[in-house]
């Protein structure tokens, strides 16, 4: 014989409110991982644009310091141009200074800005570089 202790009716199932609450969180975490691979993906875009023109402006460094230790006497002053790195167009300018003639030696400063739009703002890299030429 058994004895029955209250009326237990149970359904089997989740409720309304229960799979409301569930597909809000749900749906508001799925909101939140989107963004956040959205922004990463900017992000990668930015930096791999900027280490691009890193190495190019380190080229030119190098080729500006070549043309120093090559001429007798070294043009100083500035020159501009643009170059097309994949899809994208930087804007350079390169400034010669001599800063210093002491009897044997000059001291030149390198100068070197690249500039471009990313997103609608402005972008920039600058290199800067001193060459201590002994006179020949």
């Amino acid at each position: 014989m058994m004895l029955k202790i209250g009326n237990k009716s149970r359904s089997s199932g989740f409720t309304l409110i229960e799979v409301m609450v569930t597909v809000a969180i749900l749906s508001l975490s799925t909101v939140m991982i989107s963004q956040s691979n959205l922004m990463s993906m900017s992000a990668y875009g930015r930096y791999v644009n900027r280490l691009g023109i890193q190495n190019w402006a380190e080229e030119k460094v190098w080729e500006a310091k070549e043309r120093i230790l090559e001429s007798v006497v070294p043009e100083v002053g500035k020159t501009s141009g643009e170059v097309e790195i994949g899809s994208r167009a930087y804007r350079w300018e390169l400034e010669l200074v001599e800063l210093r003639e002491k009897e044997e030696l000059h001291l030149y400063a390198i100068n070197l800005d690249v500039s471009w739009a990313e997103r609608g703002q402005a972008a920039s890299v600058k290199r800067h570089s001193y060459l201590l030429k002994s006179k020949e």
